[in-house]
């Protein structure tokens, strides 16, 4: 059964967060790339994180929307950066290169999954 795609967003200093939680997949993919360019516009931010320790699934929609959100980052001039990022979505990025684009923070709480 899937869980319903929930986003907090906070901002402190230069760096926005949007703490994803539930499914991420084609039915959030709209709204997770809206918040992320609102954070992105903020001309306050100059990094964007993306805390997905709370993630429950994510399906290639999902790890393409991440892409996008990284892309507009770096034409914006800002950083991305996932945190607490669950091992099977970590594997995914691994498996297609990806780990080497998109910054990841080492947590201990990213061994969920």
């Amino acid at each position: 059964m899937a869980i319903p795609f929930s986003l907090e967003t906070s901002t402190r200093g230069g760096v926005s967060q949007l703490a994803l939680a539930g499914d991420v997949d084609i039915a959030c993919a709209d709204e997770l790339t809206a918040r992320a360019m609102d954070a992105i516009n903020t001309a306050s931010a100059e990094t964007l994180v993306l805390d997905l320790a709370q993630v429950t699934f994510m399906d290639s929609n999902g790890i393409g929307t991440l892409f996008r959100i990284h892309t507009a980052c770096a034409e914006s001039g800002k950083q991305m950066v996932l945190r607490a990022v669950p091992r099977y979505v970590r594997d995914v990025l691994k498996i297609t290169g990806l780990d080497l684009v998109i910054s990841i923070e080492d947590s201990n709480a990213a061994s969920g999954g």
